[in-house]
Order: structure tokens, then sequence, then C-alpha cells
């Protein structure tokens, strides 16, 4: 006996989580949140940006990381606000973080990224959570931004009207025998503070 209504509520909320996800890095504002990559970007400090920009930190590398290596990734932690800090945290893409894994102090040659021992708990990367958003690009190649650092609690607004309707319709598809089913979720998001949000580009 399989309980489909609840099984197909499952699929649903699933596929609800990826759009939204999808959304939420690139969609365009019209009839969806505004993504996080679709606002622009200028490699100057909080104080002489236009609203609405991001600041993003330089590699020193045409589409890789400086020959330093980690450098430019405490460049992007040392942009940032202090009160922002304690709810930072690092997002990139599957193979971006991959490549990053790999990264060694220059003395030592030990890792700097630290595997979490919990499965609930998320990776940390010099001290900050690191979360996979395959949304994000990964090619390296010149002026790609392939990861961000920021603390998304105070710079980018989620607002859910309500949570997933999941509702049965009988009635129309009473004469096929069949039973539909409708669901729906009002949700939106935008930038609300660009200076809690930083960006590393391969430049």
């Amino acid at each position: 006996a399989v309980d489909v209504e609840m099984w197909l509520a499952g699929k649903i909320a699933d596929k609800f989580a990826r759009v939204e996800g999808t959304a939420f890095w690139s969609g365009n504002g019209v009839g969806q949140p505004r993504g996080l990559a679709t606002y622009t970007t200028a490699a100057t400090g909080d104080d002489s940006r236009a609203w609405g920009q991001f600041e993003h930190v330089v590699t020193g590398a045409n589409g890789d990381f400086h020959t330093t290596k980690a450098d430019p990734l405490q460049d992007v932690i040392g942009a940032m606000r202090d009160q922002y800090l304690a709810g930072a945290s690092f997002a990139m893409r599957r193979e971006v973080r991959t490549k990053i894994r790999k990264l060694k102090d220059a003395t030592s040659y030990r890792y700097l990224w630290e595997p979490s021992v919990k499965v609930v708990a998320p990776d940390v990367f010099n001290g900050y959570a690191v979360f996979t958003n395959n949304d994000m690009d990964s090619a390296l190649t010149t002026g790609k931004q392939l990861f961000l650092f920021g603390n998304l609690g105070v710079g980018y607004l989620i607002r859910d009207v309500g949570g997933p309707v999941f509702a049965r319709e009988d009635h129309l598809y009473w004469a096929t025998q069949q039973v539909g089913f409708l669901a729906y979720q009002f949700s939106d998001a935008k930038v609300i503070d660009n200076t809690a949000i930083k960006r590393l580009q391969l430049a």
C-alpha cells in the first residue's frame, strides 16, 4: 500500500525547493524573485559603490586563483564589515568546492578546508561555513565570479507568503475517475543590504 498523496506532496516540496533555489540565484525579478547573480558588482569599497551593487575582490590571476592561492579568499573576508561576519558563510558550486578543498597553507601544507564531522553540519573554510549551490557558475575563465561570501540573513530578504498549498480536487476529474492535485506557493526575494554580500572574481 502506497499513500500516493503523501508521496506526491513530498515530490512537489522537493520541486519547489529546487525551483526557488534557482530563482534566488538567477531569477530576473519578473514574476519571480530577483536572484543574487543579477546584481552588478564593482571593485570598490562599501562607501563608494552605487546602491544595489556588490563588491567583488579580484584573485590576481586570469581564470584562476592567484599563486598565493588562499590570499584572495582572505581579502574577501577582510572586505566584510565586522558586524556581519558572525553570520557570514561561503556559497559555491560543487566543482569550485572541490578546487578550494585542495588549498593548503604555505608552510605545513595543511589543508585549509575543515570537513564537518556531523552529517547535518556544513563544512568550514577559514572558520566560516560552506554551502553548495549548483546553480552557480563553475567555469574557470577570466571575469567569472565563482563564489559568494556574505551574511545572507542581513543582505538578502526572502519572503514566503504562508507555506506551500496542496489541494486535492476530486470533482474536476470525476467523469474520468481520476484525482487532481493543485500545489502552489508565493515567494519573493531581493537584496536589502548590498554591503553584507561579497563576490570573488577570477581576474
